[in-house]
């Protein structure tokens, strides 16, 4: 279930029919204007407006693991959709400024990448940039504008996360725990 916190108690959210939650995936949220958007691989991505009393669907075109926002666009990754199945290295975006529209289109921006290499995507963190740390490969996701939208450049090749719980941001300073230890990612360029 998805709950709200309402004068101190926590009051069930979710939406009619509730949710298939597999005992192995987490919810993720994002928070997108007035709205909080949720994913958890086993259902359709949600999304409740603040204040509002029930989560409902964003999108039935596909489900994902991970959620962010970069600059104006509502980022999801490692999807599923009935079309390609699985794609546990896909980053999928929605049109600038439309959080409900992800029918691909060089005029709204809305589409989709495939990295190749590197695994699946573990975490994505947005902000003006976003960074995507898969298992084994690090990359940034630049917004370059119509028709292609985003630059996605894999800047530490080989270096990734097995715990998608141990990528956080602090500032402009993305850290996470890699296989040789852990790793501060300023700017999503400069690594130590």
């Amino acid at each position: 279930k998805l709950y709200r916190l309402v004068s101190g108690s926590w009051t069930d959210a979710s939406k009619v029919g509730g949710y298939t939650t597999g005992s192995a995936e987490v919810w993720e949220f994002a928070r997108w204007k007035n709205k909080v958007l949720a994913t958890n691989f086993g259902d359709d991505p949600q999304q409740i407006t603040m204040g509002g009393t029930t989560f409902s669907d964003l999108t039935t075109d596909f489900k994902a693991r991970h959620i962010a926002v970069v600059r104006d666009f509502v980022v999801f990754g490692n999807t599923t959709d009935t079309t390609d199945g699985a794609r546990i290295d896909r980053v999928r975006w929605s049109a600038i400024n439309d959080e409900t529209d992800y029918t691909m289109s060089p005029t709204t921006g809305a589409d989709f990448r495939d990295l190749n290499a590197g695994g699946q995507v573990q975490k994505i963190i947005g902000g003006e940039f976003g960074v995507i740390v898969s298992e084994r490969s690090t990359w940034r996701m630049s917004f370059t504008g119509a028709p292609t939208w985003f630059q996605i450049d894999e800047v530490l090749p080989g270096v990734g996360t097995l715990s998608p719980g141990s990528v956080t941001r602090l500032g402009d300073v993305v850290y996470f725990l890699s296989e040789n230890g852990f790793v501060a990612l300023q700017s999503g360029t400069q690594a130590t």
